[in-house]
């Protein structure tokens, strides 16, 4: 996988996206096409069950194909990085779990899920960068 140079980017697109999650963790949710960075400058999970707490799951998988270009890593890279792991959402609540941004190269996945089915809504704001 080649690491996109944003500084040749072509266009830059705003995009959000909201995602009701399944009770399965692994959920794809967003794959990164080539040739194109996401920028993802936040994630807001909001559990719209009225009475039960509900927990999420985020993930960054394929991290293992990134090119790292001029970066020694100290230690092994993984191909999956967790963002949020059994965070308990409040009934009726809404939770910042990504106010920082974070970029995802080409390849990268990120999956996501909740221990219910459907009381998490997730909403994504990003960028999406293109060298092509």
């Amino acid at each position: 996988m080649a690491n996109p140079n944003i500084l040749n980017t072509t266009s830059i697109k705003a995009g959000n996206v909201g995602l009701a999650l399944t009770n399965s963790p692994t959920t794809t949710l967003m794959t990164v096409d080539a040739n194109k960075v996401v920028k993802i400058n936040s994630i807001l999970a909001c559990n719209k069950d009225g009475a039960n707490n509900a927990v999420i799951y985020l993930y960054v998988a394929g991290l293992g194909t990134s090119n790292s270009d001029g970066v020694t890593l100290g230690v092994p890279a993984t191909a999956t990085c967790n963002i949020a792991v059994g965070i308990t959402v409040p009934a009726t609540t809404t939770l910042v779990i990504l106010d920082t941004p974070i970029y995802l190269l080409e390849g990268d996945i990120l999956t996501g899920g909740s221990d219910t089915n459907s009381d998490i809504d997730v909403f994504v704001s990003f960028e999406i960068l293109d060298d092509a």
